[in-house]
């Protein structure tokens, strides 16, 4: 939820996020198909301590993804109404996600940015705290977000760089080489990196990413604290195809 990317590729995009969190977190599930109150079948990790998530994919390959914070950092408040992760998930649920963000009530709900794809458009919205705001992206170009709790605009620029920079060398990427890039992508400051670690406290706990290519929905999710990966698809079928395994 914390480091964000969106590339278009042929037929499709892929939406990528890494989480950072503390340590002392419990960690959350694996992601697998959960049933809506509407019955719509949506995918996602859960977070076991509040119970929501950040980042899932919808079989209409509408798929969102959460970062905290809004434009720039905030004092956090003592205590919130409602967790993010329960908001992001009542949000990507309606039939209309976008719509779902204009008019929730978010009054005592921490900060935070959501990023939007439906198949055919990419919004960005952002709750300050105070005030709502939402904007249509290109999503012909590939884009970049950081957290800013935890990344300055200095860092944020920087990572665009890094960014840019894989682009230039691989300009049309697979899965792969995306997550390779969430995962090994900076400079050597450990802090910093995509795959950040701030003195074994607070670390890239997770990455997730989806695939939208046509009718091939995918959700690799790798587990960096145990080392496992699962992977989920959606197909035509009623039930997704499930596979996990240890990987190096």
């Amino acid at each position: 939820m914390c480091t964000v990317t969106f590339i278009p590729v042929a037929a499709g995009a892929y939406l990528t996020s890494n989480r950072d969190e503390q340590l002392s977190r419990k960690k959350a599930l694996h992601p697998k198909v959960y049933s809506t109150e509407e019955g719509q079948s949506l995918m996602y990790p859960r977070d076991e301590e509040k119970g929501g998530s950040w980042i899932a994919l919808k079989r209409n390959q509408t798929a969102a993804v959460l970062l905290n914070g809004g434009f720039e950092n905030h004092a956090p408040l003592p205590n919130y109404k409602v967790s993010r992760g329960i908001i992001f998930l009542q949000i990507i649920s309606e039939s209309n996600p976008l719509e779902g963000f204009r008019t929730i009530d978010l009054s005592e709900v921490a900060p935070f940015t959501l990023i939007l794809y439906t198949g055919t458009h990419l919004y960005e919205a952002r709750w300050t705290g105070a005030q709502k705001t939402d904007k249509q992206l290109d999503p012909s170009q590939p884009h970049i977000w950081s957290s800013a709790t935890l990344y300055s605009s200095t860092v944020q620029a920087q990572r665009l760089q890094w960014f840019q920079q894989f682009l230039r060398l691989h300009s049309s990427p697979t899965p792969e080489q995306v997550l390779a890039f969430h995962t090994q992508g900076g400079n050597g400051d450990p802090a910093n990196n995509l795959r950040m670690n701030r003195e074994k406290k607070l670390l890239t706990v997770s990455i997730a990413h989806i695939s939208l290519r046509q009718h091939n929905l995918a959700f690799t999710y790798l587990d960096l604290l145990t080392e496992t990966q699962t992977t989920l698809q959606f197909v035509p079928a009623a039930a997704p195809a499930y596979m996990e395994e240890v990987y190096e």
